[in-house]
């Protein structure tokens, strides 16, 4: 979308547009994953249902379902 030319031959120069879009991906672009990692660990609830799952295991151990 910003002009970024494809190719392997050595004598191309990107246009400023593509060099621009590729340093605001690396600058925006980490913020954005950490935005987003930050909202999948707000809502991992793995640490309130630790107990019961230790429970539960426990039980399936005594039961010998392991």
């Amino acid at each position: 979308m910003a002009g970024y030319i494809s190719t392997t031959a050595a004598d191309v120069v990107q246009p400023q547009s593509a060099v621009d879009m590729i340093v605001s991906i690396y600058c925006y672009g980490v913020l954005i994953i950490w935005a987003a990692v930050i909202l999948v660990l707000y809502s991992w609830k793995l640490d309130k249902i630790y107990p019961q799952i230790v429970s539960d295991l426990a039980e399936r151990a005594s039961r010998g379902e392991m």
